[in-house]
């Protein structure tokens, strides 16, 4: 194994029928945002799962390319008397491939040669038809639904796909805001080489660029694994209307094509082959990322005061992160490549201190998070899924809080919390992505106000919302997804108009 590599780059009670909202139901269809232009882009079709290798060795296949992989490094070292099993000291170096159905290629090293290509299933991505050699949007795109995207219950299911998600914060630099480390989990995670069985690390994120029959498409990834989806329109790369993000190709000093990605406030350069190598900020914040020799394994991140955060793996996997201030926060993964424990060293010569334990019990889904406890032991969060997959049930570990979630035939989710409250949620999907268009029952704590109505401008931005008592909230966005006006209690008496610069 290699220990000194960093990771490859690679959210039911009725509404009282005499009503203000039962009302202006009346004349609210949740079909109408069906007639909204349809101005989405096409794509091409991708290498998507199940992955797989094929060798004398035989064929492995996984949900992810690194799934596949570990499996033929397994037959390969048994095979070939590698180390465990043998005297040869070898290790493989993984980076990303884009070549027909091609997504990596591992090549070995030290007392090995050769190496091995990892291949995808080529075929349109979830959420689109295939129509002639393209590919069209025709439903939910899981890609383009952001981890923890509203409504969400318990602070770690998103409702509008059925995902439990986590974000985990190790280091937080004091002086630069953009020198961090997190690490975020999706039950329902993008499939591509940064991600290994449901997470992904604040440096996973890169561009995957296809040339399809002359159809240039470049993907925008982001660390929670969040795609968006371009094509070349002229000189211009351009996606679907609800996306707040901006892709730009050009030279960079060596001649060579770079990608610039603009997005919430950050300015983010990749290399010709999607890796990230910088991002700043406004405020004259920078970090810039190395890589190992020959891998697309982050090495360092380093900061423009000199703080830098060092990254180490074993095989493909992140072993051990070195924060600047010299904590080590050491990561352990089980047999079937699921991140396990968190640990964390204070010095080099302390013993490592076990903060969490990441559990996955799920005989169908073996990579779905179902607890979530502390160091001693102690639950901090229980998830159970359903035949599809999709969370059913979330309890915080303190039984605080527990949900029930039921997915309904006409798409809508009901939330039942520990006292008997009923919330029911519906949805439209726009430009693949599920928004909630109206909320049924009791209060609780998430984004969407219960016993509400949302409508959506053409742009997928929240236009209006009207609550139990028919007064409207007006949103104006601009094409950035900026919001530049808010009117409240709009056609009333007591209309305010805010203004956002």
């Amino acid at each position: 194994m290699f220990a000194n590599l960093d990771n490859h780059l690679l959210k039911n009670m009725p509404i009282p029928k005499k009503s203000a909202l039962a009302a202006a139901m009346s004349v609210f269809s949740l079909s109408a945002l069906a007639d909204l232009p349809t101005v989405a882009i096409d794509v091409t079709p991708k290498v998507s799962p199940p992955f797989y290798t094929s060798t004398g060795l035989g064929i492995t296949k996984g949900d992810t390319a690194q799934e596949a992989l570990v499996i033929w490094w397994e037959l390969y070292m048994r095979h070939y008397k590698v180390k465990p099993y043998g005297k040869l000291d070898c290790v493989y170096l993984l980076r990303s491939k884009t070549d027909g159905d091609i997504v990596a290629n591992a090549k070995l090293a030290l007392d090995c040669n050769g190496g091995v290509n990892i291949y995808g299933t080529p075929g349109c991505p979830t959420g689109y038809a295939e129509v002639g050699s393209m590919c069209k949007i025709h439903g939910v795109i899981p890609d383009k639904n952001r981890a923890g995207g509203c409504p969400t219950v318990a602070d770690s299911v998103s409702l509008g796909v059925g995902e439990t998600f986590l974000r985990e914060v190790d280091y937080l630099d004091a002086d630069n805001s953009l020198l961090f480390f997190s690490r975020m989990y999706s039950s329902k995670a993008y499939s591509d080489i940064n991600t290994i069985s449901g997470w992904r690390n604040a440096y996973s994120r890169r561009v995957n660029y296809r040339n399809v029959n002359r159809v240039k498409i470049a993907e925008v990834v982001t660390d929670d694994g969040q795609a968006y989806s371009f094509t070349l329109d002229g000189d211009k790369w351009v996606s679907d209307p609800d996306v707040n993000v901006s892709l730009r190709l050009f030279k960079g000093d060596s001649g060579l094509n770079m990608w610039e990605v603009q997005r919430d406030g950050l300015v983010e350069i990749y290399n010709n082959t999607g890796r990230l190598l910088s991002v700043s900020n406004a405020s004259g914040e920078e970090i810039t990322l190395s890589y190992y020799a020959n891998t697309d394994l982050v090495q360092e991140i380093v900061a423009t005061n000199g703080k830098k955060l060092q990254l180490f793996y074993q095989g493909a996997f992140l072993s051990s992160m070195i924060a600047p201030n010299g904590q080590q926060f050491v990561y352990e993964f089980d047999a079937k490549n699921n991140l396990a424990t968190l640990s964390r060293k204070d010095n080099p010569e302390a013993s490592p201190v076990l903060l969490k334990r990441y559990h996955y019990e799920n005989a169908k889904y073996s990579h779905h998070m179902t607890s979530l406890t502390d160091g001693s032991g102690v639950s901090i969060a229980t998830w159970t899924y359903d035949e599809q997959g999709r969370t059913k049930s979330a309890v915080t570990g303190d039984d605080a809080e527990s949900y029930t979630i039921v997915y309904n035939e006409d798409e809508s989710v009901t939330v039942t919390r520990d006292q008997g409250q009923l919330t029911t949620y519906y949805f439209e999907t726009i430009y693949g992505v599920r928004k909630v268009v109206r909320v049924d029952g009791d209060a609780s704590s998430s984004c969407a106000s219960s016993e509400a109505l949302y409508t959506y401008d053409v742009n997928g931005y929240l236009d209006t919302v009207t609550d139990r008592n028919g007064l409207v909230t007006d949103y104006d966005y601009n094409r950035s997804g900026k919001l530049v006006r808010r009117v409240e209690a709009k056609n009333s008496p007591a209309e305010h108009t805010v203004t956002f610069e």
